[in-house]
């Protein structure tokens, strides 16, 4: 089924405006959680995951239920663009993965074409089923996303992924949409609307694409801090054949293009003798300041 048949299947659940009172309604609130920094190589393009939620707060209801059906439009931002999705593993996919049962509708699509590019997804739990929707209290995730973002020469550059009405599929343009109710359907927003009940609007995806590794340096263990632990990190791989940090530039602690025993005593220096501080990005998460060949996967330290 296309886009263009989501019209005729949400007749089923009658689409009618809200006309109780805001408090009268769950809260439903949608966001975008991804890395908020990511680094590479000047001119490099980069790929990272991010996730979308629906977060449900019962408000003055009983909490006994929460969406019927959703849809969602995204867009990335300047120097970005979603590349792929998938909603197998969010609280659409046929259960007992998701809630979705086998009379259900879900739909999902990358979106192209001048001022069009994006994702569309849709989901209904169940077309003829009475009782089938999410928790009325709780996170569930709705669906899962690759972006790419494109790393500057130099310096860093911002971008976001944000909820934004319009984009279009196979069919229609679609809109972000809650449907909540029991015998008839509601439709409810996250857009700092009249349909919002806390009117405080959609939490997007933003972060930042830096030239060169964003790293801490001193954390080799990758756990965005610097103690014992670190020295010890350097040691084993060193002399007891353990496998190398991630980030090898996180252990030059001395900051003279390598990684010896110098760096693990100029670490426990600094630590328990007040001997001098690791050279920059230190000690906050950062860009490297001086020039460095040894290898940086930073992925996985700082956010």
């Amino acid at each position: 089924m296309s886009f263009r048949g989501v019209a005729k299947a949400l007749l089923i659940i009658v689409l009618v405006p809200p006309a109780a009172r805001g408090d009268e309604y769950p809260d439903f609130d949608l966001e975008i959680s991804c890395q908020t920094r990511l680094s590479g190589t000047p001119g490099s393009t980069l790929r990272f995951p991010a996730r979308v939620y629906l977060r449900t707060a019962p408000g003055t209801t009983d909490g006994s239920q929460g969406a019927r059906a959703w849809s969602l439009s995204l867009a990335a931002g300047q120097g970005a663009r979603i590349v792929a999705a998938d909603a197998s593993m969010g609280a659409g996919a046929p259960a007992p993965v998701g809630q979705r049962r086998e009379d259900g509708y879900e739909s999902t699509e990358i979106t192209t074409g001048v001022a069009n590019e994006g994702v569309v997804s849709a989901v209904i739990l169940s077309l003829t089923t009475k009782g089938v929707y999410l928790p009325g209290s709780g996170r569930e995730p709705m669906l899962d996303i690759v972006i790419e973002s494109s790393v500057p020469v130099e310096g860093c550059a911002e971008s976001s992924v944000d909820f934004v009405d319009g984009r279009k599929g196979s069919g229609e343009p679609v809109k972000n949409i809650i449907t909540y109710g029991v015998d008839s359907a509601s439709t409810r927003r996250d857009d700092a609307g009249p349909s919002d009940n806390d009117m405080d609007g959609y939490e997007p995806c933003r972060f930042s694409s830096c030239a060169g590794p964003y790293f801490l340096r001193g954390d080799v263990t990758g756990n965005l801090a610097v103690d014992l632990s670190d020295a010890v990190k350097i040691l084993d791989h060193l002399f007891r054949a353990s496998s190398p940090p991630l980030c090898l530039r996180t252990a030059d602690v001395d900051v003279d293009g390598d990684v010896n025993v110098s760096d693990a005593i100029f670490l426990m220096n600094h630590l328990f003798l007040g001997g001098a501080s690791p050279a920059a990005p230190y000690p906050q998460c950062g860009l490297e300041t001086e020039p460095s060949t040894l290898a940086c996967d930073a992925a996985h330290f700082c956010p």
